[in-house]
């Protein structure tokens, strides 16, 4: 009998992965309701990234739908030896079962955590055996390659240089915050090998619902890696989107004040509703309009929200922000028609809120808050403890 293919290798393990994995789920207290959020919104991503790469790997799959703060599944099947890379590099047939197998997991690894999936993982092949590479399998790149830039998004982003690439000392430093038995000391120390990182990264912690921190190393320990690998990702991208600006008319100060408002803003409805975190509150409400920083550094027109949606996309941000920035500029016909993370549709409604000077009453029904709320939230945000500089 021939061995089998590493098609059907994946669609074996894939599927005993999954049954293995659906009692002890049962006794985890998993959050359904995320589970479901994040399955509506796999299958809008899905659909537009297939636009431009109609064959879709399972490497693709697992870059798609991989959420920084946490890891990605392929990572995770192949160290325990569940899968290897070398079965997730075949094409999946879009929407077919291997498809909604891979895309479970995926899912299942942002809602559980990295930590419990490693040891579901584990577990997993301790009763069914590791795999081997399957024959004639190349060693992966440690990084998939990024889905192409739509064309009109390469076109307008064409002429800031350098844009997807990070200083060594930053990518250590995301590596290392990646890996939770990393020494705080070694993250420390790469972050603050770049000053202006460092400066960049605690401006974004202080203006925060986790600041104050007066030192890289009180912020670090403070904050937990996942969440300050998320800021030192803002940090990273606001300085390569920083001075000189080939739009002369831009205000970079009052385009950072009018984000961290409404990032300030984003993060107190968070904490006022019990709805979500604050944190993940505030990064989309911060990044929601990097678009249009990234069209005034460039000197290029464009859809603001499409170029701010694509680079955050390719800079690996959470779903939740790279929505958020996708989104702001729609309608509410439109916004009633998709399913979108809370953070993102927080980030719409204040976006809509401040720019259009509408009256009060709606936009609180609309943010579930009191309507007295937005008034005194917006002051609060306007204070000088808020304000860029």
């Amino acid at each position: 009998m021939p061995d089998p293919t590493p098609e059907e290798v994946l669609h074996e393990r894939l599927k005993a992965f999954l049954l293995f994995l659906k009692p002890r789920l049962l006794v985890a207290d998993i959050d359904q309701d995320k589970l479901a959020q994040l399955r509506r919104l796999s299958d809008v991503r899905i659909r537009k990234f297939a636009v431009d790469k109609p064959q879709i790997t399972g490497l693709d799959l697992c870059a798609l739908l991989a959420d920084p703060r946490v890891g990605r599944f392929d990572d995770v099947a192949d160290q325990s030896g569940a899968l290897k890379k070398g079965h997730l590099a075949v094409v999946l047939p879009t929407l077919a079962e291997d498809m909604g197998y891979l895309i479970e997991a995926c899912l299942t690894l942002q809602v559980l955590g990295l930590a419990a999936m490693q040891a579901h993982a584990k577990a997993f092949v301790e009763k069914h055996g590791a795999l081997a590479a399957p024959a004639g399998s190349a060693a992966p790149a440690a990084k998939a390659a990024a889905a192409p830039l739509p064309p009109a998004v390469a076109k307008a982003l064409a002429p800031i240089r350098e844009l997807w690439s990070l200083a060594p000392s930053t990518l250590k430093a995301l590596q290392l915050l990646a890996a939770a038995d990393s020494r705080a000391d070694q993250v420390c120390a790469e972050i603050e090998k770049d000053p202006d990182l460092a400066v960049q990264f605690l401006k974004f912690v202080n203006a925060s619902p986790s600041g104050p921190c007066s030192s890289v190393k009180k912020a670090v320990v403070s904050l937990g890696y996942p969440l300050t690998r998320r800021f030192v990702m803002t940090a990273a991208l606001a300085l390569k989107l920083g001075p000189p600006y080939a739009a002369a008319s831009f205000d970079p100060k009052g385009f950072w004040r009018q984000s961290l408002q409404l990032a300030h803003m984003a993060a107190q409805i968070s904490k006022t509703t019990g709805l979500g975190h604050p944190d993940e509150h505030f990064s989309a409400g911060l990044l929601h309009g990097i678009g249009r920083i990234a069209l005034a550094k460039a000197g290029t027109d464009g859809p603001d929200d499409v170029v701010g949606a694509e680079i955050l996309a390719r800079w690996r941000f959470p779903a939740a922000v790279v929505e958020a920035a996708r989104h702001h500029r729609d309608t509410q016909d439109q916004i009633e028609e998709i399913q979108l993370p809370r953070e993102a549709i927080v980030a719409w409604g204040l976006h809509h809120f401040l720019t259009k000077g509408q009256d009060v009453q709606p936009w609180a029904g609309f943010l579930r808050v009191d309507p007295d709320f937005l008034p005194r939230c917006f002051n609060e945000a306007s204070r000088p403890a808020w304000v860029y500089e």
